[in-house]
């Protein structure tokens, strides 16, 4: 259909003469699609012809029954869409509507794809931080997976809880995923930014941030978690501590680190009570 095909190339004069001359509704989808001219345009990233669509009346969330909405489909464009976006929350675009299929936001999206502009801006206009998907993922989940440090920044600055947990059996924090994917720098991010490294992921086993890390060997890990004053002495849901982890899990380096803390410890408490 001309209609959708001048949304998708952006041509606007084409389109203006579509709408105003042989009066075409702007809402009207082609045959077998839910996806409208103004979701097209927003996926292109055509800010004029985005304009003289919403100008003409078209559906700011697409027609009842699409699974995404045109904010949806800008925020997957990326920062270059921040304009469009811009556009369309000044038209009136529900900030924090959820897609039909996976129960994603825009600011989901954004996290997802590492758009830190497009986050910036949903973030300036009020996008709320604990939506959950439909897998019980928050969108700091998701930049903390991807190592998008730049973003995992700007959700926490916004007030994004950074202990939340996901909603499936395994209770996962963003700090869990950024230890698992070995982002140093996220972990460090959220570390800072009030992450409990005593609550990190496994509704059964209960692991600390540590344990896990020592579960799965990552030396740097342990010794970034350690650092940031991480306890080597607090116990997982089966009671034993990251170096009995480490030990049972074969990996000597990771349990060479946690018990030399352990030393270091002992002699610095010992130091303390004597002076």
């Amino acid at each position: 259909m001309l209609l959708q095909r001048a949304s998708q190339c952006g041509w606007n004069q084409t389109l203006r003469v579509l709408l105003d001359t042989y009066r075409v509704s702007p809402n009207l989808p082609p045959y077998g699609f839910s996806l409208t001219a103004l979701h097209w345009t927003c996926n292109h990233i055509h800010y004029r012809c985005t304009a003289l669509l919403l100008s003409r009346g078209a559906l700011i969330e697409g027609n009842p029954g699409c699974v995404s909405t045109p904010l949806h489909y800008a925020a997957r464009a990326g920062n270059s869409a921040v304009g469009v976006i811009r556009l369309l929350l000044s038209a009136g675009a529900n900030i924090n509507a959820a897609d039909l299929r996976e129960r994603k936001t825009a600011l989901h999206i954004a996290a997802l794809g590492g758009y830190s502009g497009v986050v910036s801006t949903l973030l300036e206009h009020g996008a709320k931080l604990d939506v959950k998907d439909s897998d019980g993922y928050q969108p700091l989940h998701y930049a903390a997976f991807h190592g998008f440090v730049r973003i995992v920044k700007l959700l926490l600055d916004a007030g994004a809880d950074p202990n939340a947990s996901t909603a499936d059996r395994t209770e996962d924090t963003p700090l869990a995923w950024a230890l698992m994917r070995q982002h140093p720098s996220v972990v460090r991010e959220l570390m800072a930014g009030g992450a409990d490294p005593r609550k990190c992921e496994r509704a059964v086993e209960r692991r600390t941030a540590l344990s896990l890390a020592a579960s799965l060997g990552y030396a740097d890990m342990v010794e970034l978690l350690l650092d940031f004053g991480a306890s080597g002495e607090a116990r997982d849901g089966e009671g034993r501590t990251s170096a009995e982890v480490a030990n049972a899990n074969g990996h000597k380096a990771v349990e060479y680190i946690l018990l030399r803390w352990k030393d270091i410890e002992w002699a610095a408490l010992r130091g303390r009570r004597q002076g």
